[in-house]
C-alpha cells in the first residue's frame, strides 16, 4: 500500500491516538490447561462480563501451525503489488487481498488477506430480505507457490476452529447452558481469517490500522505479534487502553451475537488498532461466525418476564452481507448495526435523578458542546438507571436514538427508544402533563436532558421548559381528550 498519506486515513479529532498510552491491567490470562471445567468456565464469564475480553494460553494450537502461517503473511505481503492485486477482493469475489478498507467511513492503514475456513462458503446472493437464492464464496491463492500459503492457512484454521469451539462450550457453561447449546450454529459456518499487514505509518498520530469498532460475529480469536497495538475500549470508564503482547497467547473478544444470544449478559466491547512510524505490524483474527440462515436472536433460557428479549430477530446471512459490501464503497449512511434491531420500550418514564449521577453522566461525555450553529437538535432524557428516552420536544422535526458511535459516555448507559408511533396520543399527553408539572412544582430538578447532532455531542444540560409544552399542558388541562402527536 506504499508509504502515501492520503487525507482519507485521517480521524476526526476525537478519535485519534492519545500522545499517552494505558497499559491494560487486569484483562484475564486463562490457562486453558488447567482446572476443572466448570472452573473454567466461571473465569471466562466473569471475562466476558467485566472486559468482553480475556487471553488463554495453553490452547492446543501448536506453534508451529502458527509460526507457518505467520511467515506465510510476511512473505505474501512482501511481494510486489501487481503480484498482490491480482488475487484483489471485489464486490464479486469478495475474499483475496484488500488494501482500501474503511472503518466507520474513514480508510484504515492496512492491507489484508481474507479466506473462508469452509471453502466453499453459503451465502445470501443478495441483500434482499425475500430473496432467498444462495451463492458461494470460494478462496484466491496466489499464483506463484500457492500450496506454501494456501496449506499454512488452511492448517491454521483446523486448528483455530477447534479452539473456537472448546471456547463457545465454556461460554455456554457460564451462562448456565449445556455445553453444546451453540453447536448447531455453526454446521455450515461462515467463519474467515485476516491476515493483517500495518506498514510503518508516517502520521502514526492521525491514522488508525483500524478504527473504533466491534465485531459482527460470534467470536474472534486473535494472533498478535510482538509489536502490539490493540487496544480495547475499557467497559468501567471508556478509556482506550493497550492490551501488551503475551508470547503464544491467544486475544479473544466478544462478539456482537454472543451479546444478542445472551440478551446482554456479556456484551461485546469496541476496539480499535493503532500504528507507528517505525515497525510494521502484523495480526491474524479468526472470526467466528454462523451458518447463513442462522436467525440471531436471544436465547430462549436467557430471557424471562422479568428479563425480555432486548433484540427482535435478525437473519445473520443478510446482515453478514450487508456489512460485507460496504467494504467496497464508502456509506453516505452508518453500516448496519445490532442495535438497530433492538426491541423498543413501549412505556416512557420519568425518574428524578439524584445529583451524583448526574454529575457522572456529565463527566462521562467526551466532547464539548459545538460553538457552532446546531443543525439539528435531538433532545433526550435521562432516568435514574441512566436509561435514555427519546423525547418527540415541540420544535424537533425528526427524532431519533442517538447511533453507537454517537454516543460518547460510558459502558453502563444503555440506550432505548420511543417513538412517537409506538404511543397513543393520549399517553404521550399524560406524559407530557407529569412531565412539565413536575418540573414546575421541582420535582425534577436533576433531570437532565441533552442534545445531539449529526456532526457533534451535546453535553447534558438541565431540563428547559419550552412554551410550546407549557401551552401544549394548559391545553391538555381544558381539552383532557385532545389528541397531540
Amino acid at each position: 500500500m506504499g508509504t502515501e498519506f492520503d487525507p482519507a486515513f485521517i480521524q476526526a479529532p476525537e478519535h485519534r491516538p492519545k500522545p499517552t498510552i494505558l497499559e491494560a491491567q487486569g484483562i484475564p490470562l486463562i490457562d486453558l490447561s488447567t482446572g476443572p471445567i466448570d472452573d473454567l468456565a466461571k473465569e471466562i464469564g466473569d471475562a466476558c462480563r467485566k472486559w468482553g475480553f480475556f487471553q488463554v494460553i495453553n490452547h492446543g494450537v501448536s506453534p508451529e501451525s502458527r509460526r507457518k502461517i505467520e511467515s506465510a503473511a510476511r512473505e505474501f505481503f512482501a511481494r510486489p503489488q501487481e503480484e498482490k492485486m491480482r488475487v484483489k477482493r471485489d464486490e464479486v469475489r469478495v475474499l483475496g487481498y484488500y488494501d482500501t478498507e474503511h472503518t466507520k467511513n474513514v480508510r484504515d492503514w492496512k492491507e489484508v488477506f481474507d479466506f473462508v475456513v469452509e471453502d466453499p462458503t453459503f451465502v445470501p446472493a443478495t441483500i434482499d430480505p425475500d430473496d432467498q437464492k444462495v451463492t458461494t464464496w470460494h478462496n484466491q491463492w496466489p499464483d506463484q507457490n500457492p500450496h506454501v500459503l494456501r496449506e499454512a492457512c488452511e492448517e491454521y484454521g483446523r486448528e483455530v476452529e477447534k479452539l473456537s469451539i472448546k471456547l463457545m462450550e465454556l461460554i455456554a457453561i457460564s451462562l448456565g447452558l449445556e455445553a453444546n447449546r451453540f453447536n448447531d450454529f455453526f454446521k455450515d459456518q461462515t467463519s474467515f481469517i485476516r491476515l493483517n499487514h500495518y506498514p510503518p505509518c508516517p502520521n502514526p498520530h492521525l491514522a488508525l490500522g483500524v478504527g473504533r469498532h466491534k465485531d459482527a460475529g460470534a467470536l474472534t480469536i486473535l494472533a498478535q505479534d510482538d509489536v502490539g497495538g490493540l487496544e480495547v475500549k475499557r467497559k468501567s470508564d471508556g478509556e482506550w487502553i493497550r492490551v501488551k503482547p503475551t508470547p503464544h497467547a491467544f486475544i479473544i473478544n466478544v462478539g456482537d451475537i454472543i451479546q444478542v444470544w445472551s440478551n446482554e449478559r456479556y456484551e461485546s466491547v469496541e476496539h480499535r488498532v493503532m500504528v507507528n512510524s517505525e515497525r510494521e505490524r502484523f495480526s491474524i483474527p479468526f472470526f467466528l461466525n454462523p451458518a447463513h440462515y442462522t436467525m440471531v436472536k436471544p436465547l430462549e433460557e436467557m430471557t424471562d418476564d422479568q428479563n425480555p428479549p432486548k433484540y427482535k430477530a435478525y437473519n445473520w446471512g443478510k446482515f453478514f452481507t450487508t456489512r460485507k459490501g460496504s467494504n467496497f464503497r464508502k456509506l453516505d449512511v452508518e453500516n448496519i448495526q445490532i442495535y438497530h434491531f433492538k426491541n423498543k420500550n413501549a412505556h416512557p418514564i420519568v425518574v428524578k435523578t439524584k445529583k451524583n449521577r448526574m454529575d457522572q453522566l456529565d463527566s462521562s461525555y467526551k466532547r464539548e458542546v459545538s460553538s457552532r450553529p446546531r443543525k439539528q437538535s435531538i433532545y433526550y432524557l435521562f432516568d435514574d438507571n441512566f436509561t435514555v428516552f427519546n423525547l418527540p420536544f415541540a420544535g424537533v422535526e425528526q427524532a431519533r436514538p442517538p447511533r453507537e458511535d454517537e454516543v460518547a459516555v460510558r459502558g453502563d448507559i444503555k440506550v432505548q427508544e420511543i417513538e412517537d408511533q409506538e404511543l397513543s396520543p393520549v399517553i404521550w399527553f399524560i406524559f407530557w402533563r407529569i412531565l412539565v408539572v413536575s418540573h414546575l412544582l421541582k420535582r425534577l430538578d436533576h433531570c437532565v436532558v441533552c442534545w445531539i447532532e449529526e456532526e457533534g455531542y451535546g453535553k447534558p444540560i438541565p431540563f428547559r421548559i419550552h412554551y410550546r409544552s407549557v401551552l401544549w399542558t394548559l391545553i391538555s388541562f381544558i381539552a383532557p381528550n385532545l389528541h397531540i402527536n
